[in-house]
């Protein structure tokens, strides 16, 4: 026999699960008026602040979501924004891009494409002329003509990362992390994860390359634009 406390309690918790079952399912909140500020420009020469915390909202949300039971609530599931690798994709939207990062990894995961492969063996031997401060090396890697903003031509960017490489530091590509789109031109835009220093000091970006096949000589590809895209 229940006593009339413990009855007494089971009503009590009973009338509050049914008040939260007639609620919303989502209350108004401030992301619903949130927007996209523009990336953060950096001049040359300085770093980047963390950006952890920063709010990134899709560009174009696909179709689909469920809806609340009341057609004029807010989504309790939301829509599709990118496709997963290797899955149907009736709605075309953008690939996801692989974030899967192998930490002191050099070779890139089992089952990547040939040109991800290409692509990665690439990006550690351009890391690693960055690490051994050989800077006639390292700039080979890039086209003749590129020139970042901030830089009034190429011979200008040259000259300055020439001065920056008598400083010693050193770096290291996640292989894991790369991820290879083709371009319909024949160029491939690539990114990944980039490691700099040593723990507990080491910091990360995420960056991204335009790469253009090379003809002839020893490298497969020449960097045309290069940008950090995140801090991690």
């Amino acid at each position: 026999m229940i006593s009339p406390i413990r009855g007494f309690g089971l009503l009590i918790m009973a009338l509050a699960l049914g008040g939260c079952a007639t609620r919303s399912a989502c209350d108004p909140g401030p992301y619903l008026e949130a927007d996209t500020s523009p990336p953060l420009v950096v001049p040359p020469g300085l770093e980047a602040p963390p950006q952890r915390s920063v709010l990134r909202l899709p560009d174009a949300p696909g179709a689909g979501g469920r809806l609340a039971s009341d057609p004029d609530d807010c989504l309790i599931e939301p829509p599709q924004f990118y496709a997963e690798p290797g899955q149907p994709n009736p709605d075309d939207l953008p690939v996801r891009p692989s974030s899967v990062v192998v930490a002191g990894s050099s070779a890139p995961t089992p089952g990547t494409t040939r040109v991800t492969r290409e692509v990665t063996a690439f990006l550690n031997d351009w890391s690693g002329a960055w690490t051994q401060r050989d800077a006639d090396a390292w700039l080979r890697y890039y086209d003749s003509d590129y020139a970042p903003a901030g830089y009034s031509d190429a011979a200008a960017w040259r000259e300055d990362q020439r001065s920056r490489f008598e400083i010693p530091a050193t770096t290291r590509i996640d292989a894991g992390s790369v991820s290879v789109e083709p371009l319909p031109d024949g160029n491939a835009k690539v990114r990944f994860v980039q490691r700099f220093g040593a723990a507990p000091e080491e910091r990360s970006v995420v960056k991204e390359m335009i790469l253009v096949p090379r003809t002839g000589g020893s490298l497969a590809w020449s960097i045309v634009d290069e940008r950090i895209v995140d801090v991690l």
